[in-house]
């Protein structure tokens, strides 16, 4: 899975320009229409206690970067290469 972070005011930046704050995985689940997001310890305590939760790698995200003209912009993705590489079919497509 990959995330659009939408950094496009200065709030947003500030939120992910922080150090290490994308989780190696994060857990969804919808439940009666609505949508939860868990990661860290929070998820590591529902996988134990059995909740169906659905299991995401996250292995990149995408961003707009826009410059200081209107209308400019670029989606730029950033991918963990060494992540997609570790799943079996990825290794098998290699090989070939």
């Amino acid at each position: 899975m990959m995330l659009n972070a939408a950094v496009n005011t200065t709030d947003s930046k500030a939120f992910w320009s922080e150090r290490d704050w994308l989780p190696e995985e994060i857990g969804i689940l919808i439940q009666e229409g609505q949508f939860f997001c868990y990661q860290g310890k929070e998820l590591k305590i529902l996988l134990e206690k059995g909740h169906a939760l659905i299991r995401y790698e996250l292995v990149g995200l995408v961003a707009e970067i826009q410059g200081e003209s209107e209308g400019r912009s670029h989606l730029v993705s950033l991918v963990d290469g060494e992540s997609i590489f570790r799943t079996a079919s990825c290794r098998r497509m290699w090989k070939s």
